[in-house]
C-alpha cells in the first residue's frame, strides 16, 4: 500500500473520530453526570486489526465505545419499547371501551326496534289499511 493510500484512509479515518467525538459530546452536554446507566466512551475506530502494534488502552477504549454505544442502543430501544406499550395498552382500554359502549347502544336499539315489531303487530289489520 502506498503513502498517499495509507495517509487517504487515516485522514478519512481521523476525519470520522473527530466527527463521532463531536456528536458524542453535544450529546453528552444535556445529560445528567451522575446517571449509571450512560458510561462514557470514545468511539475509536481501526484502520486493520488489533494486535500488538496497538496498546492495551486503545484497545480497551475502542472495546469501552462498542460497549458504551451497544448500552445506549439497548437503553434507547427499551425505552421506546416502553413507550410503545403503555400506548398500545391505552389504546387497548379505549377500544374495549369503545366496543362495550357500541354493544350496549346496539342491544337498546335491537330492543327498541323489537318492541316497536310487536306494537306494530297487535295493532288491528283496519288501521293498518287506512294509513296505507
Amino acid at each position: 500500500m502506498d503513502n498517499k493510500k495509507l495517509n487517504g484512509r487515516e485522514t478519512k479515518i481521523r476525519s470520522q473520530e473527530r466527527q463521532i467525538e463531536s456528536l458524542s459530546n453535544s450529546q453528552n452536554k444535556g445529560e445528567d453526570e451522575g446517571d449509571s446507566r450512560r458510561i462514557e466512551y470514545e468511539s475509536k475506530r481501526t484502520a486493520g486489526k488489533m494486535g500488538a502494534s496497538m496498546g492495551r488502552t486503545t484497545i480497551y477504549r475502542i472495546i469501552g465505545g462498542i460497549l458504551g454505544l451497544f448500552r445506549e442502543v439497548m437503553r434507547e430501544a427499551y425505552d421506546y419499547m416502553d413507550a410503545h406499550g403503555e400506548r398500545l395498552e391505552k389504546r387497548l382500554v379505549d377500544h374495549r371501551h369503545k366496543k362495550a359502549s357500541f354493544l350496549e347502544k346496539s342491544a337498546a336499539l335491537e330492543k327498541e326496534i323489537a318492541r316497536l315489531l310487536e306494537q306494530v303487530e297487535k295493532l288491528p289489520e283496519e288501521t293498518l289499511i287506512e294509513e296505507e
